[in-house]
């Protein structure tokens, strides 16, 4: 492993000596600028965490630096320090079953940091100037975790805002950030030692999915949602997903969750809000339930690249139409005909279209 490291990073200083015969003509720190919104780098390691088969994924916040880590089962191999390493040396356009493994996205967390700092399997490297991995010894105690470290010492934004910026972020993580996701069932944070914190997602056999954010061990909000997902036509482990909300008489166990379903009602969403895995922030549909589909997103993952690639899915989707589907190939296993009314009714709204 040691002589993988250094002739890797002897390769990548050959690089950085290129760019530095060039006089400043090009840039690396172009990256930086490409993710304004602060602390979207979060959503970026969430990604990588989904895509690493993560139960749990656990941040804890200082004043100096951010520990991010999580327990998925695929830990780094030499393609995974190329990938994180280099510049658009992205898996996932050979694996169309992965969101976002480490390609360019992963950029994002040097507006924040100038060497961060990955642990995984066999690997312990600081990465310099973007592109170069420095060998470092293992601080792992637990071999099955992954952990990224981020410093605080970029030089374009002082440790104090970048403290901040990503303790804003981390505490106002959306609860239906977890809605749509196949493996993460848990994100635990910590501020400066402070209470921990978590999102949760339950999902039980017959499609219920329970969402809930805890404060020190307190529940302070949940909702509780009906997922259908449809595999996506022609794209392998690839799925197009729509969620209802609902409504319960009463506070429920997960048994009767899963199992009394004529105690929950189906209703409208106020917002339908629109996922690529993760909320497009910046995408809205006029529908009544929440969506989502392997779209191509924008760099920044708020809204939907407009391209050709997405054409196949939009005529997938159809809106009411994919939701009327489901909602019948299911309805003999899960519902009540109250159940199949209530849906008709959400998805026959004159005001619903995807935009």
């Amino acid at each position: 492993m040691t002589d993988f490291l250094v002739d890797l990073a002897e390769k990548r200083q050959k690089y950085l000596d290129g760019l530095d015969a060039n006089e400043g003509d090009i840039n690396l720190d172009i990256f930086e600028d490409f993710y304004p919104d602060r602390a979207h780098f979060l959503f970026e390691l969430l990604q990588n965490a989904e895509d690493s088969n993560a139960k749990n994924v656990w941040m804890k916040l200082s004043e100096e630096r951010v520990v991010f880590e999580h327990d998925g089962d695929i830990l780094f191999t030499e393609e995974d320090v190329r990938r994180v390493t280099g510049i658009n040396n992205s898996e996932k356009k050979n694996r169309p079953d992965k969101i976002g493994q480490f390609g360019l996205g992963f950029k994002s967390v040097f507006v924040y940091t100038a060497t961060p700092i990955v642990e995984s399997g066999d690997f312990a490297f600081q990465i310099i100037r973007l592109v170069k991995p420095v060998k470092l010894v293992s601080t792992l105690d637990d071999k099955s975790i992954t952990r990224l470290t981020l410093p605080f010492n970029s030089p374009k934004k002082d440790a104090e805002t970048s403290f901040q910026e990503i303790r804003s972020g981390i505490e106002n993580l959306p609860l239906h950030a977890l809605l749509f996701l196949d493996h993460i069932e848990r994100i635990y944070f910590n501020v400066d030692d402070g209470p921990r914190c978590f999102l949760q997602r339950r999902t039980m056999d017959s499609g219920f999915v329970a969402l809930e954010k805890s404060f020190d061990s307190q529940i302070t909000t949940s909702q509780e949602f009906l997922v259908f997902k449809e595999s996506v036509n022609g794209l392998v482990n690839r799925q197009i997903a729509v969620a209802f909300d609902i409504e319960k008489s009463n506070r429920a166990s997960e048994d009767q969750v899963a199992g009394e379903t004529a105690e929950l009602k189906i209703i409208p969403a106020k917002n339908g809000r629109v996922a690529i895995y993760f909320p497009a922030e910046k995408e809205t549909s006029n529908l009544r339930f929440h969506l989502h589909a392997p779209f191509v997103p924008e760099l920044s993952r708020a809204s939907i690249k407009d391209t050709d690639a997405n054409k196949t899915l939009y005529e997938q989707l159809g809106g009411d139409k994919l939701a009327v589907e489901l909602a019948n190939e299911s309805y003999t296993i899960y519902f009540t005909e109250t159940h199949l009314t209530d849906i008709r009714a959400v998805i026959s709204s004159d005001e619903q279209r995807i935009d």
